[in-house]
């Protein structure tokens, strides 16, 4: 996918005598790789990502370099993020079902009590952490993130038997449309969170392996075309789920009661100043309601460090991201719109086998 930076209006600082020489340390450690007509460039906006992580208070949580250092905010939006609704998916005219499927079911916080905490990755049906790269499908990875945990908790297949599925098949054969118009659009995002793409693989009868089908992104030939014939992929046996659900209300209570069960896959307003940049630690900065990117919440617990409970998510911009790919986002937040930090509670669905 051609990709057509925007630099917008930060005003980057000008880099510092030491700078230069961190700066070719970090490309060395990171693999980077900058033309050399955009080295100075590149090098101003490090600078500014340095200055911006020194003056950072780390008591909640911290910030640090990774491999997005050389790029502005705007262009790590125009990479990683696009807008999504808080809507369920629209009826399906496509191709991908013969029939309109049915709305989701909702389900309520209707346990009295759940878990003090939970973390679906120490109990083996979390596959790794992935790299969507220049690609925004984030929404794949959500959605097949949260079919791992539901296929590994029906079938017992956990662990080292755990089934990885495979986020390119959704990319490019996810062809539900609606008034013509392809709301699941590979690359490009998705209108309407993981209920769409939970609606594909359950008329498509469920998804292939990873290893059978692997990621590339937009580094396919051509993402808009379902490539799994030629792939020769076979859908996994008993990989279509019966259904998928809705957490409602939208509320913290809501979807830690559907977390208690299994993953659930949200959709996030992650255009924070500086989330970009998280190193570890639990975030407690809310950034709105615009949301923009679709993650995974594996679990929630408290951190006793910061006296601050929090949600386990597993995001897609590699492992060396955050906590080895993750992210704890502060629970019970006051004042983040009633639907949790970052809205994460808002669109919040999960596919169920029974």
């Amino acid at each position: 996918m051609e990709l057509a930076f925007i630099v917008g209006c930060l005003a980057v600082a000008a880099a510092q005598p030491n700078d230069r020489a961190r700066f070719d340390a970090w490309m060395r450690d990171y693999a980077v790789k900058v033309d050399a007509g955009d080295y100075e460039r590149r090098l101003d906006i490090f600078a500014e990502k340095l200055r911006s992580i020194e003056a950072h208070d780390a008591s909640d949580f911290r910030l640090g370099l990774n491999r997005f250092s050389h790029l502005t905010e705007d262009e790590f939006a125009s990479m990683y993020r696009r807008p999504m609704s808080r809507v369920p998916a629209p009826p399906v005219d496509g191709a991908a079902a013969a029939e309109t499927p049915d709305s989701p079911p909702v389900v309520g916080a209707a346990a009295p009590e759940t878990p003090a905490s939970v973390d679906w990755v120490a109990e083996g049906v979390v596959t790794r952490v992935y790299e969507q790269g220049a690609c925004a499908a984030c929404w794949t990875f959500a959605a097949s993130g949260a079919l791992e945990g539901a296929f590994a908790l029906a079938t017992g297949r956990k662990g080292a038997n755990l089934t990885a599925f495979s986020q390119q098949q959704i990319v490019e054969c996810d062809n539900i449309t609606w008034h013509g118009k392809r709301v699941d659009n590979g690359c490009h995002g998705t209108w309407y969170g993981m209920d769409s793409a939970y609606a594909y693989i359950e008329t498509n009868g469920g998804l292939c392996t990873e290893a059978a089908y692997p990621y590339v992104g937009a580094n396919s030939t051509d993402w808009t075309t379902c490539h799994a014939s030629e792939n020769g992929c076979a859908i996994v046996s008993g990989s279509a789920p019966a259904n998928h659900t809705d957490v409602a209300p939208a509320s913290e209570a809501a979807l830690a009661a559907a977390v208690a069960k299994q993953p659930v896959s949200v959709v996030v307003d992650a255009s924070c100043q500086g989330f970009m940049s998280y190193a570890g630690g639990v975030w407690t900065k809310d950034c709105g309601t615009k949301l923009d990117h679709a993650v995974l919440v594996v679990g929630y617990g408290f951190d006793a460090p910061s006296n601050t409970s929090y949600w386990k998510v597993k995001n897609s911009w590699g492992a060396a991201w955050g906590e080895a790919g993750y992210v704890r986002l502060a629970r019970g937040l006051a004042g983040a719109g009633g639907h949790g930090i970052m809205d994460i509670a808002s669109t919040a669905s999960y596919p169920t086998f029974a």
